[in-house]
């Protein structure tokens, strides 16, 4: 009803709706009989703006089906919602079932609910699930167990599993996997599932950040992020939910972040305009693009042709030209001296040979060139691409089998490697390359540390989680 006032055209589907009594129907609304297991031959004649559900989802014997057959019906610019349950609701259903146990119990005693058996037996079960197996097929139970034990509430094997799948992470999976990008997430309220409303404990429970409910609202995966995941498929075939999500992430904030490292670019190095700029590992071209429409003259190296191909796209869909160009990993294909900066971000750790690149960078920056670069600190508690801890403290092989244990992607999938300040000191040194110490904060304390710092020799990134470090050539 409430959702019927806020649209012209509006639809209700249901696959049992004798359920409902007259009283529910509502004027202007249009009702279909639509079993929403067997939805993809189903001829709908409109596409909507909004498409919503509410504790449906669980009840289906195939949701990714459903999920992927109803966005067809979804507009371009649509979005769709959908109510689905936390693990919260399934920890309830089973810690307060024998407190509804006894509820139901003194109700029918004192007949409360008339016609109705003491106990209810096994036919109870799956009772909302309208797909579900014959319950003939189903292998017996006790009348004991039927009674003691709570049904399972959604179309799956069992508690444990119906916990698993209740997480926020799986039913993401499942709208991404369908085509859906998650717009946001909302927690819901706190119920019981029993109708045990004790404001007190739902408001306690709300407080520290529990929920019975997941409210997403999803919009159709722009190409763009179809790209991305393609690409990750490819490049990531090995990878854990975490990885394959983080990297895909990367690449949908890189525009926000691309500003954020120009701005920073700006107020540590110097004002690009007009200058030759280098890319080192241009990835999907969105970073040197900021450069490039700020009156860069933009070049950028790759190792890899499909890159190059999206980098390409990504000029072109902005109307901006630069000269991108493919190399073995350690040699540049430009003359001694040829730029003005030259920057890298979040490429260094997947460099085959760190030590050649610096090399080549200190070869081709002109003499008053800078080079602006940030790679994850080896030293970091929490390693960034896996997202496991200490990690990248212990030997190759270590870290190798506690991958595997988890179900990481291996090292050589990410051509990863753990890299710490004083390695890439040594290295930049090696190259030709000084470190530019830079102590302005208005903070006298971080001043002081800063300075102290330097008069050791060590940059103040080689403490943080991603170091970022300005160099130049060494007179």
């Amino acid at each position: 009803m409430l959702l019927s006032k806020k649209f012209d055209y509006y639809v209700s589907s249901d696959l049992n709706h004798q359920r409902l009594d007259s009283q529910y129907f509502v004027d202007g609304v249009i009702y279909k009989k639509i079993d929403a297991d067997n939805i993809e031959n189903k001829i709908i004649d409109k596409k909507f703006d909004v498409i919503f559900s509410s504790n449906m989802l669980e009840h289906l014997s195939k949701p990714d089906i459903f999920l992927r057959d109803t966005i067809n019906f979804l507009k371009d610019d649509g979005y769709a919602i959908h109510v689905v349950p936390s693990r919260m609701i399934k920890v309830s259903y089973i810690s307060l079932h024998f407190f509804y146990l006894i509820k139901l119990f003194v109700e029918r005693i004192l007949n409360f609910k008339k016609n109705k058996k003491l106990f209810g037996g096994f036919s109870d079960n799956n009772k909302n699930n309208i797909n579900s197996v014959d319950i003939k097929d189903v292998k017996k139970i006790s009348k004991v167990k039927s009674i003691l034990l709570p049904q399972v509430h959604g179309n799956y094997d069992g508690h444990l599993k119906e916990f698993i799948l209740y997480g926020r992470k799986s039913w993401e999976k499942k709208f991404k996997q369908a085509g859906y990008s998650v717009v946001t997430h909302i927690k819901g309220p706190v119920f019981s599932g029993y109708g045990f409303g004790i404001g007190f404990i739902r408001r306690l429970l709300e407080s520290i950040g529990l929920y019975s409910e997941h409210i997403f609202v999803l919009s159709r995966m722009n190409n763009f992020e179809i790209l991305a995941r393609e690409y990750t498929k490819k490049v990531l075939p090995r990878s854990s939910y975490y990885e394959f999500e983080k990297f895909v992430s990367d690449w949908l904030n890189k525009e926000k972040n691309a500003e954020s490292f120009y701005g920073d670019f700006l107020v540590q190095v110097g004002n690009p305009y007009n200058k030759k700029v280098l890319d080192i590992g241009f990835g999907n071209g969105i970073m040197l693009s900021h450069f490039i429409k700020n009156g860069s003259f933009g070049y950028g190296l790759e190792t890899e042709g499909a890159l190059l191909k999206i980098a390409e796209k990504t000029l072109s869909d902005k109307s901006l030209t630069a000269s991108l160009n493919l190399y073995d990993g350690k040699i540049f294909p430009f003359e001694d001296k040829s730029f003005d900066f030259i920057y890298s971000t979040s490429v260094l750790e997947h460099m085959s040979y760190p030590s050649d690149v610096l090399k080549e960078v200190g070869r081709t920056l002109k003499d008053d060139g800078f080079f602006y670069i940030s790679f994850p600190n080896k030293y970091s508690l929490k390693e960034s691409h896996t997202g496991l801890y200490f990690i990248s403290y212990l030997p190759r092989p270590a870290t190798q089998f506690i991958l595997k244990a988890f179900n990481s992607s291996p090292l050589e999938d990410w051509n990863l490697h753990f890299i710490s300040y004083f390695d890439f000191k040594k290295m930049a040194k090696e190259a030709g390359l000084e470190i530019v110490f830079d102590n302005r904060t208005r903070n006298p304390i971080k001043r002081f540390i800063k300075k102290i710092l330097e008069l050791l020799g060590i940059h103040y990134g080689a403490f943080l989680r991603t170091m970022i470090i300005t160099l130049k050539k060494a007179k």
